[in-house]
């Protein structure tokens, strides 16, 4: 191996054919899709494969299909919230439960 007098890589080398620094990761499943979607339709369009699927799925809600309107109400205006505030200035009441070891604290 060419290793310099620090022990280090010595410049250039390519460690056995490969090119040096961390191998890539496998894709998941989201970056597969994402590269897919960003393919034209037909080669030199400028339309993609995820741009067409967004017209159909459009199209759906136009239609009034509820998973269409749900999935463009979700991803245009975000999924709903739900927060829940109680206020209350009375003092907590406690429950006795029948059950010594508890009632007993």
């Amino acid at each position: 191996m060419d290793r310099d007098s620090n022990g280090r890589f010595s410049k250039g080398n390519t460690l056995g054919g490969q090119s040096p620094g961390r191998p890539k990761k496998n894709l998941s499943i989201p970056d597969i899709l994402r590269k897919i979607g960003d393919e034209p339709i037909i080669e030199d369009s400028e339309e993609t494969r995820l741009e067409r699927i967004m017209k159909v799925v459009m199209d759906q809600a136009e239609q009034g299909v509820p998973w269409a309107v749900q999935f463009i109400a979700d991803r245009t205006e975000g999924k709903p919230t739900q927060s829940m505030s109680i206020e209350t200035h009375e003092p907590l009441q406690l429950i006795k439960t029948g059950i010594a070891e508890f009632d007993d604290q």
